[in-house]
C-alpha cells in the first residue's frame, strides 16, 4: 500500500484523507524491520523533505 501511495504522490499529497490514512497506519501497524530512534527521525525528515519539494521544486531524496 505505500508503494501505490508513494507512486502516485504527485497527485495524493494535497489530499487530507491520504495524511489520515498514513497517520492510521503508522499507529496500527507493527514495523517490519527494527529501527533505531535516529532512523525513524531520519525517515521522517525525508518525507518533510520530498513534501517541501512539491511546494519549493527542491531536488527529493535518494532512494
Amino acid at each position: 500500500m505505500v508503494d501505490d501511495i508513494f507512486a502516485e504522490w504527485e497527485v495524493l499529497w494535497g489530499e487530507k484523507a491520504v495524511y489520515d490514512v498514513m497517520a492510521a497506519l503508522a499507529f496500527r501497524c507493527e514495523p517490519s524491520l527494527p529501527f533505531s530512534w535516529f532512523d525513524g527521525i531520519q525517515f521522517l525528515v525525508g518525507i518533510e523533505r520530498d513534501a517541501m519539494g512539491q511546494w519549493c521544486r527542491l531536488p527529493s531524496r535518494k532512494k
